[in-house]
């Protein structure tokens, strides 16, 4: 092959259609040629909408899961935070009660070294008493005099262990008291606490509303896009069917056309019975027959024997053909 026969193959389509002889063939090849042009740009339009429309799809699916691990995390805070508070609060009141009882059983301690003070007091006393009588009939009594001493004695040192207790009792009171205080201050911060965790709690709820909110929001989105699409491809669906009816209507057209023109006057009915179920065909169309010239009563009754048949009504360049029927007969009007 010559480097001349290889730059004329290289060449256009549309190039080599419009360096044709026949007027009549370039022009249907650029008419094919413009119609294939059309076609792929509107299928590249389509094409670059529907991958928009998927990589949307995924970036709303990628946001609502976003959104729904955000909810999970607020949620697992805000229950972790409530346990918290549960145990918290639990382990400060086992205390309280704890240090209420030690400081109820300090006092009861205290109130009976008190009395058994009193107790010994009151016996002291006596023992004094006794031991003035004794003096004074000490020459009388030196050996019960001594019992007495020595039993004073012993009162005035079970005296000083009830005083040295009763100071201890006192001790332990005061103790149990103060341990009472830093038990209600504890309770106190404890509630603090508790109060801060529940509103923590209360803004992770906050939170985990507002992105279920936000996955919601992004759901009806998605379903939107989703419908969009759906209509979308509809549309194409329809394009593409209207784009078949009219490659198949000019086709017809055209040989119509063409046997106008050959002077033949009867010829056009038989293509126009021909053509009219093809356009029907292509519009989904129920086309009436016909096809026969008499038929029964039965078959036609008196409201349909005159009826003009609409879908029958034809333009061809400058010829119109009419086909009606009226009383079981077919009648064709040609006009030029």
């Amino acid at each position: 092959m010559s480097t001349r026969e290889q730059a004329s193959n290289d060449e256009p389509a549309e190039k080599r259609a419009r360096d044709s002889s026949d007027p009549q063939e370039n022009t249907l090849t650029e008419e094919f040629l413009d119609r294939s042009k059309s076609e792929q740009g509107s299928s590249v339009n389509e094409e670059g909408r529907r991958r928009s429309l998927r990589i949307q799809k995924i970036m709303e699916e990628k946001r609502m899961q976003q959104a729904e691990e955000e909810r999970k995390t607020q949620e697992e805070l805000a229950r972790q935070a409530e346990e918290a508070r549960k145990v918290e609060q639990a382990r400060l009141s086992e205390k309280f009660v704890k240090a209420v009882k030690n400081a109820t059983s300090a006092e009861k301690k205290a109130k009976s070294a008190e009395e058994r003070a009193k107790i010994v007091v009151g016996v002291a006393e006596i023992a004094n008493k006794t031991v003035a009588k004794a003096d004074e009939t000490a020459a009388k009594a030196d050996e019960q005099a001594k019992k007495i001493f020595e039993e004073a004695k012993k009162a005035q040192i079970e005296a000083k262990k009830a005083q040295i207790e009763a100071k201890n009792a006192k001790k332990n009171a005061m103790k149990a008291e103060k341990d009472a205080k830093k038990a209600k201050r504890e309770l106190a911060k404890a509630k603090m606490k508790a109060e801060r965790a529940r509103v923590k709690a209360r803004d992770a709820g906050m939170a985990a509303k507002k992105a279920r909110a936000k996955a919601t929001k992004a759901s009806d989105k998605a379903k939107k896009i989703e419908e969009k699409k759906i209509s979308l491809e509809k549309e194409s669906k329809q394009l593409n069917n209207t784009s078949n009816q009219g490659t198949e209507v000019r086709n017809t057209e055209a040989n119509v056309e063409e046997t106008v023109v050959a002077g033949n006057t009867r010829q056009p009915v038989s293509t126009a019975s021909v053509a009219v179920p093809q356009a029907a065909r292509a519009a989904n169309v129920e086309q009436p027959s016909t096809s026969s010239v008499f038929r029964p009563a039965e078959w036609n009754p008196p409201e349909r024997r005159m009826r003009i048949i609409t879908d029958r009504l034809f333009y061809f360049s400058s010829a119109r053909i009419i086909n009606f029927v009226i009383d079981d007969v077919e009648f064709t009007i040609h006009e030029y």
